[in-house]
């Protein structure tokens, strides 16, 4: 049994992929309903009764427009569940679906379980309740349009405040009153009486030698940064949303709101700049990032991470999401930069059919324009690894026939032709029965790593140097089988797509082993003042 399907699938599709679909309302009502079934069926409930349980396991902000959809609904829903069981169909009939869609998805049911219901209490007119579609869009649009820190006072793109791209995005900024305050930057009078640059290590010794003299300068201290797409921002939809058990615990009024306040995102324990080592339930796995190898090396590069990624990111927004996010005077005062420029599938992913894909060419002259963008803004002395596109057929080689968390004997390749047929799909080019389009996909998805590694080859840059790096992806697969480990725990179980933690955490150690194999020169010495540090100021403030 799988409760609140609808509203979980409407958030993965509007983080994973802008702007949303018009077309969105027919699988999610489907989705909706098949949950109705479910619940009727599980708890010996009438349908009503599920209709009024429904709500009560959202977050309050989310109570009213799910009431709304309740009312506007659940009469329509009762009366054809009575002769009809396919969520499919019902769908149609109701005019959720139009009534020559051909996309389906739930198998013929044998007949549904409900109690006979009392007087209906939803009878309010249609015209008088707002879509509830229509309000949720619009808060999270709110959220997610500008990618960068909502509570920022001073205007530096660092906040103090840890969620809607606050400080699990970049590093706690210790002074949000101060412009001239926040992590990565070269501290102002050796840091002598206040700490400019967040990173916890300020004042003055008994020989009167500034700290942040004595422990950090020489040691060349450099920030971790990522440019990329939702698997930089580590996109991860918690499949204990889908068990009934841990909805009575609370577990979507606990933390539905912050999923969405994240853009579905736990960057705080992403590949790259995650730092939050502690357990969590719904992001098992343990932490390893490129941060946490640079912070190792260099206690002075605390707090000093910055990512600049987002779901659905493709070479042609790239250029825009650096004009908002990085601001050249702040990024010439700080430390140079050791950041990983990563476009692992999205100029793939958005394009619903093949006559859609960039070309090469078009792909090339968007990064380059990107690259130079950056260059820029970023302090001299930034290095930047370059990374190939992921092989976007494994994930559906892996799962296509295993069971999807939804149930009902639907198989992920059936969610992934139900999702595609809609156009609502993660991938439709690679998620998909369609082995021509699978192949025809991850022939340009070479051609276009081609270009990257051409880029890195011939285009020359000011503030920065630029290398190759491939994606892991093979190497991964090996670690898990040489382990015994299921290459399912590859993929997030919900959408089919993404890495899991399990995965990110090899996708850490992996890339960090090959530029450390192939470009020793430009990984930054160890510190080896780290011990001192550690003594004199402890976790250096924490995160």
């Amino acid at each position: 049994m799988k409760l609140l399907i609808a509203f979980l699938f409407l958030l993965s599709l509007l983080l994973t992929k802008q702007p949303v679909e018009p077309g969105m309302a027919c699988p999610l009502g489907t989705f909706a309903i098949s949950l109705i079934i479910d619940v009727a069926e599980y708890e010996s409930l009438s349908v009503e009764q599920v209709l009024d349980k429904l709500c009560n396991y959202l977050p309050s902000e989310m109570s009213d427009p799910c009431n709304k959809f309740v009312d506007k609904y659940a009469k329509m829903i009762i009366e054809e569940l009575k002769t009809d069981d396919h969520p499919d169909s019902i769908a149609q009939k109701i005019g959720l679906c139009a009534m020559d869609r051909q996309c389906t998805l739930f198998p013929q049911k044998q007949r549904i379980y409900f109690q006979k219901n009392s007087k209906s209490r939803y009878n309010k007119s249609e015209q008088e309740l707002k879509s509830v579609w229509d309000k949720i869009l619009g808060e999270l649009k709110k959220i997610y349009e500008k990618h960068d820190p909502i509570v920022d006072l001073d205007g530096d793109h660092f906040s103090d405040s840890k969620k809607l791209r606050g400080s699990y995005w970049r590093g706690k900024d210790c002074d949000d009153l101060s412009r001239s305050t926040f992590p990565g930057k070269v501290p102002n009078s050796g840091d002598k009486l206040f700490d400019s640059n967040c990173n916890g290590v300020h004042g003055r010794d008994e020989n009167k030698i500034n700290y942040e003299d004595r422990f950090c300068i020489g040691t060349q201290p450099m920030g971790t940064m990522v440019i990329g797409d939702s698997i930089g921002a580590h996109f991860h939809i918690p499949v204990q949303f889908f068990q009934a058990d841990q909805l009575s615990n609370g577990i979507l009024k606990d933390n539905l709101i912050d999923l969405i306040e994240m853009e579905g995102d736990w960057p705080q324990k992403s590949w790259v700049t995650g730092f939050d080592t502690t357990p969590n339930d719904l992001c098992e796995g343990t932490v390893n990032s490129i941060y946490l190898k640079m912070l190792e090396r260099n206690r002075c590069n605390h707090r000093n991470y910055q990512n600049i990624a987002v779901n659905g990111m493709s070479s042609p927004n790239v250029y825009d999401l650096l004009q908002n996010s990085l601001t050249e005077s702040l990024q010439k005062e700080s430390y140079p930069v050791f950041g990983l420029f990563q476009l692992f599938g999205d100029d793939i992913c958005l394009s619903m059919n093949i006559t859609q894909l960039p070309t090469p060419q078009q792909f090339r002259d968007n990064v380059v324009k990107s690259l130079h963008q950056l260059d820029s803004v970023l302090a001299p002395g930034s290095v930047i690894f370059v990374m190939s596109l992921m092989d976007g057929t494994r994930p559906f080689k892996i799962l296509h026939d295993k069971p999807h968390p939804l149930g009902h004997g639907i198989t992920y390749a059936d969610f992934y032709e139900y999702m595609k047929c809609n156009e609502i799909s993660f991938c439709p080019l690679w998620l998909t029965t369609n082995e021509t389009e699978r192949a025809y996909a991850e022939k340009l998805a070479l051609k276009l790593s081609q270009q990257l590694y051409d880029i890195v080859e011939n285009e020359k840059f000011v503030n920065f140097e630029t290398r190759f790096v491939d994606t892991p992806q093979k190497e991964i697969e090996e670690v898990f089988i040489a382990n015994g480990w299921d290459l399912l725990k590859m993929y997030e179980p919900v959408g089919g797509f993404h890495p899991t933690q399990l995965t990110n955490y090899w996708l850490a150690d992996l890339t960090w082993k090959k530029i450390n194999s192939l470009y020793p020169d430009l990984i930054p010495p160890i510190n080896p003042h780290n011990q001192e540090i550690i003594d004199k100021f402890g976790d250096q403030g924490g995160f």
